[in-house]
């Protein structure tokens, strides 16, 4: 059991991500996280906790006031880790009784006015800059009204693709005609990629898979094709493009988004 040094705001300052899997409510009942201490769950010390809904949605920002480590059935202190724990024996449960689990105690930090959206979600911890979280909103907004405004003036692009609203702040969607596959185009702090989503139809994704020369013509990328795709783990497929720079500045990224979407839809006719 430690406490941990409180020390003023830095933009080095970073935030622990993590999925939340049925806990939620007893969260924000008790102001309290816990995960076991083995490999595979976060072993840094910081000051910040943030905890990610389904399509890695983030909406609240937690300061982190203290920390413990103990096996849930042998705390015997009368707070609101006590009560969390016998709140959650009947419902969530913890995976093993003689696991040491880590506790945190946390406090309202700030709620984001948008929520921030990590895309890929993943299942496990992800730490992120606190300054990305509060600030990057704006950055992303003007980002994608700059996207829209050139793609949508762009009259061949508009002529072949259906206009769609845009999905969250890392995401737009230029749907094809069946509504039933799209493009997705995002751009975020981790990708800078076209994803090609084939939504659930196995049929139409292994033709494409079977003809992915033809689906590369005229395309100097490759695309990639994701192991939960290849594996059968989800039900919507995809191909991802990714753009071949790094450190671009937003107006390179957007003509490049441009101009594959373009090429992609005239080889899917």
């Amino acid at each position: 059991m430690y406490g941990i040094e409180k020390s003023t705001q830095k933009s080095e300052d970073k935030v622990l991500t993590v999925p939340i899997n049925g806990t939620e409510d007893l969260i924000k009942k008790y102001k309290v996280h816990a995960h076991p201490l083995k490999i595979g769950y976060p072993n840094k010390i910081i000051n910040y906790i943030a905890f990610r809904k389904p399509g890695g949605i983030i909406n609240n920002i937690y300061e982190i006031i203290d920390i413990k480590d103990v096996i849930p059935s042998h705390y015997k202190n009368n707070d609101n880790v006590l009560k969390y724990i016998k709140d959650r024996y009947p419902t969530f449960g913890f995976s093993n009784e003689n696991t040491p689990y880590r506790f945190y105690i946390l406090k309202d930090y700030i709620k984001l006015d948008k929520p921030y959206v990590l895309s890929p979600n993943s299942q496990s911890a992800k730490y992120i800059e606190l300054d990305d979280l509060v600030n990057d909103q704006i950055k992303y907004e003007l980002f994608w009204k700059n996207f829209e405004s050139k793609a949508f003036n762009n009259k061949q692009y508009a002529s072949l693709f259906q206009k769609s609203k845009t999905l969250n702040r890392a995401s737009y969607l230029v749907s094809l005609n069946d509504n039933d596959k799209g493009f997705v185009i995002r751009k975020n702090s981790q990708n800078n990629c076209i994803e090609f989503y084939i939504r659930r139809s196995s049929t139409i994704f292994e033709f494409y898979k079977n003809h992915i020369s033809e689906l590369e013509q005229n395309i100097p990328e490759h695309f990639e094709i994701s192991k939960s795709s290849l594996d059968s783990s989800t039900i919507h497929k995809k191909f991802i493009l990714n753009y071949p720079y790094s450190n671009i500045e937003d107006n390179e990224f957007i003509n490049w988004s441009i101009n594959r979407c373009i090429t992609i839809k005239k080889i899917l006719k």
